[in-house]
C-alpha cells in the first residue's frame, strides 16, 4: 500500500520564549516491509543546529537548537510510505517450542531482550488480567497475543488524549478506558509479565478514510523466527500494511515525537494535524 502522510505540529506560546534543544522522532523507519520516499521537514523558526542520527534502538532522531526568541514553533513533515506486509502471519516460529505456553526465549536472546522484558509495573491486577487471557489461549502463544489484543479492544473505551505520558497500567485497568498510548502500555506490561518481550511503537494508522487522523501507538512483540511483530489493541488487529512505523522503543517516552522545553514567562498551546491518503499505483 502506498500512503502519503502529512503531519503538522504547532506550539503557540503566550509570550516570547527561548527554545531549549529539541529532539524529534518524526522520520519513519525503513525496513524490509516499509520504504520511505520524498521525506521533507520544515521547521519555523529555523534552527541554528539541525542534525540527524540513529538512537541506540535504531530509530531516526533529529536534534534542533535555536538562537532567537520566538512565540511559535511549527514543525511540518511529509513523506510517501510504501508498506508491503499484506500477510502479518508470513512466518514460522522457531525454535518450535515458543509456539506454546509457557513462553520461553532461547537463553542466548535473554541479554538482548532484557529492556523489553521488564514491566513498568508489576501489579496483582495486571497479573490477573494476563492470566485471564492465558486461560483462553489453549496454550498457544499466537492465540494469547490475539486474545490480549481483542480483549483490550472490546473491553476498554478509547479516548483521544493529545499529550502526556501513558497512564500506569493499573490506572488504565481501573478506568477501563484510555488513549492509544495507554492501551499499548497496558498490553506491553501484560506481555512482559508473561515473559514476552514487548516494545512501544509510534506511527500512523490508515483506517477509515473519512475518520479524523492522529499520531497512533501500538505494540510490537519479539517472536523468534518472526522478529518484531505489531499488535494494535486500540484497533483490535495485527499490524500490517495500514500501519506506518515511525519509531519503537522499550520506553514509550523515549520516542515521543517532539521533546523539548523553553525558557520564558509563558504557557504553550499545542495543535496537531495529520493527513493520510492512499496513493494510486
Amino acid at each position: 500500500m502506498r500512503l502519503k502522510v502529512t503531519h503538522e505540529t504547532t506550539y503557540t506560546y503566550s509570550g516570547s520564549v527561548y527554545l531549549e534543544p529539541h529532539t524529534l522522532y518524526l522520520h519513519p523507519l525503513t525496513y524490509p516491509f516499509q520504504s520511505v520516499q520524498n521525506f521533507q521537514m520544515r521547521i519555523e523558526p529555523e534552527p541554528v543546529v539541525f542534525s540527524r542520527a540513529n538512537d541506540i534502538e535504531g530509530n531516526y532522531v533529529y536534534l534542533l537548537c535555536f538562537q532567537e526568541p520566538t512565540d511559535c514553533l511549527a514543525i511540518r513533515t511529509s513523506f510517501e510510505a510504501e508498506t508491503s506486509r499484506t500477510n502479518p502471519f508470513d512466518y514460522v516460529l522457531y525454535p518450535f517450542e515458543v509456539c506454546n505456553l509457557p513462553f520461553q526465549y532461547p537463553l542466548a536472546l535473554h541479554p538482548l531482550l532484557k529492556p523489553y522484558l521488564k514491566p513498568a509495573t508489576r501489579h496483582a491486577q495486571i497479573e490477573s488480567f494476563a492470566l485471564e487471557c492465558v486461560n483462553q489461549s489453549q496454550q498457544s502463544t499466537l492465540r494469547l497475543l490475539m486474545c490480549l489484543t481483542e480483549t483490550i479492544r472490546q473491553e476498554f473505551v478509547y479516548e483521544h488524549r493529545e499529550t502526556g505520558a501513558p497512564r500506569t497500567s493499573e490506572e488504565t485497568l481501573r478506568l477501563k478506558r484510555g488513549s492509544c498510548r495507554d492501551l499499548a502500555a497496558l498490553m506491553i506490561d501484560t506481555c512482559r509479565v508473561l515473559g514476552i518481550a514487548a516494545r512501544f511503537a509510534s506511527g500512523y494508522f490508515y483506517g477509515d478514510p473519512e475518520a479524523e487522523r492522529h499520531l497512533h501507538a501500538w505494540v510490537e512483540v519479539y517472536l523468534p523466527g518472526a522478529g518484531w511483530r505489531g499488535y494494535d489493541p486500540t484497533e483490535g488487529l495485527v499490524a500490517a500494511d495500514r500501519h506506518v512505523l515511525l519509531a519503537a522503543s522499550a520506553y514509550p517516552l523515549q520516542v515521543a515525537p517532539v521533546q523539548g522545553t523553553f525558557r520564558g514567562d509563558a504557557y504553550a498551546e499545542l495543535s496537531t494535524t495529520v493527513h493520510i491518503a492512499q496513493m494510486s499505483g
